[in-house]
């Protein structure tokens, strides 16, 4: 013990000064005209399906359009559709569509961002066949910098964001969907009459 005390005393010791000089970068902004038809068309060059809807009323409606005879259809949306936490993340390994809210979108890459007030448990948008996330379209943003200047003052224990379903290739140009995770992604964008068209 006392030759490990000396070797840390050491180290301490001779640490270098850190004195940090802070970055100066810029980022050329990425003007996107429209965000909701950058949003959906990204969305759909890497393998998602997107519809829009007027209001939260019509997630019935399209849960039975789209997903005729499934009984494992799991619907949280805070605020409109409230379900008890399991305490176990393989409670929900048998659901087969699982529709939750996103927190915000990112129009350049599709990436969705949803954190753990959304999903119940963090296997649960991994876990289940079928993956529905709703977006509102004033929550679209132009670039992941944009992303990250809102998340980094929210408030979440964990977050994650996902774009497209899960998929893997080989070297034999062989593409499997499902192989890490849903095997679809399909999002729903809430049309809203106030139209943001970039980021403030």
């Amino acid at each position: 013990m006392e030759s490990r005390k000396n070797i840390l005393d050491r180290i301490k010791q001779n640490q270098p000064h850190q004195n940090f000089v802070q970055a100066n970068y810029f980022i050329h902004p990425i003007l996107i005209s429209n965000l909701v038809e950058k949003f959906k068309a990204t969305l759909t060059a890497i393998g998602a399906s997107v519809f829009e809807i007027a209001t939260l009323e019509e997630l019935n409606h399209f849960t039975i359009n789209s997903f005729p005879n499934c009984d494992d259809v799991l619907t949280y949306i805070p605020g409109h559709v409230e379900l008890e936490r399991k305490s176990n993340g393989h409670a929900y390994q048998n659901i087969k569509v699982a529709i939750l809210k996103g927190d915000l979108a990112v129009a350049e890459n599709g990436a969705i961002w949803i954190t753990d007030k959304n999903m119940l448990d963090r296997a649960l948008p991994f876990i289940c066949e079928n993956l529905v996330l709703v977006v509102d379209q004033n929550d679209i943003v132009q670039t992941l910098h944009d992303a990250y200047s809102t998340i980094e003052i929210a408030e979440y224990k964990y977050g994650t964001f996902i774009a497209g379903p899960s998929k893997t290739a080989d070297i034999e140009q062989s593409l499997v969907l499902g192989a890490h995770g849903p095997k679809t992604l399909t999002v729903l964008i809430q049309k809203s009459d106030l139209i943001r068209t970039d980021h403030d």
